[in-house]
């Protein structure tokens, strides 16, 4: 199977060689890249010009935000399999391999997702992100279901529930997520793997007041359309079974703690 990645990119030149490096050094080898960079000033550019495998596009044009140029290149993967992978992310080592696995051994899997590191500005693990199997209530009751760093799903996913709402800048993850789930019919699922690796520093949309303000109000806005709402059974039920799916899986500290 093919692992079609998407990167948008803008003036990321200190950190988009890490995300390319972490796909090139994959064992799994049948993948191809499309990095969509947003028109960088900063050198992003001239390190692209450098890049010679035959298996990585880019292109460096202005555009209409994250979301528009993540659309741009999905619309563009040729892969079986798709995702996509900020320019200051990573993934793990032998991501690749156990993803291409998991398709394979179930040819009904429409997306899989799996677990995160928290990585500096330089690069040092600071703590891990684990998710339990898919439930659309988790949304609004309990945190995020899944994540873009560690989420892969099938290309013809695009034909059943669209691209990515160009509308939204940034919580585009969230509302992709939660129409999976709204959808009904798909088959998802979690595996207790580290597949990816999201850096927190300064200068990050999460780190920025007037950026959280914009993520809060996204979010509400997503919930409501997809009449997602806050309630004390369901609060209660997605933390149970989280915890409980963490038991299962012999992650039991990780409901005390989120250090490795």
């Amino acid at each position: 199977m093919k692992i079609s990645i998407v990167t948008p990119s803008y003036n990321q030149h200190q950190f988009i060689r890490e995300t390319v490096d972490s796909i090139i050094s994959q064992s799994y080898g049948n993948w191809e890249l499309r990095i969509v960079d947003g028109g960088s000033t900063d050198g992003t550019v001239d390190y692209l010009e450098t890049l010679e495998d035959n298996r990585i596009t880019w292109v460096s044009e202005p555009d209409e935000g994250q979301t528009n140029a993540i659309n741009k290149g999905f619309r563009k993967c040729t892969g079986d399999i798709v995702c996509w992978m900020n320019s200051d992310d990573v993934f793990c080592p032998s991501s690749f391999d156990r993803v291409a696995k998991e398709f394979a051994k179930d040819t009904s899997l429409d997306v899989l997702s799996g677990d995160k590191f928290h990585i500096d500005e330089g690069g040092t693990i600071t703590s891990v992100q684990r998710y339990a199997q898919y439930d659309v209530d988790s949304f609004a009751n309990d945190k995020m279901a899944m994540c873009n760093q560690a989420c892969f799903w099938k290309r013809e996913l695009f034909n059943k529930i669209g691209y990515l709402d160009e509308t939204i800048q940034f919580v585009m993850d969230l509302d992709y997520f939660v129409r999976m789930g709204n959808k009904g019919s798909l088959t998802m699922k979690h595996i207790p793997q580290i597949l990816g690796a999201q850096r927190y520093y300064d200068g990050t949309k999460t780190s920025d007041s007037e950026w959280i303000k914009v993520w809060d109000e996204e979010r509400t806005k997503v919930l409501e359309l997809n009449k997602l709402k806050m309630c004390l059974f369901d609060k209660i039920r997605v933390k149970f079974n989280r915890a409980l799916y963490h038991i299962k899986t012999g992650y039991w500290h990780y409901l005390f703690t989120n250090r490795i």
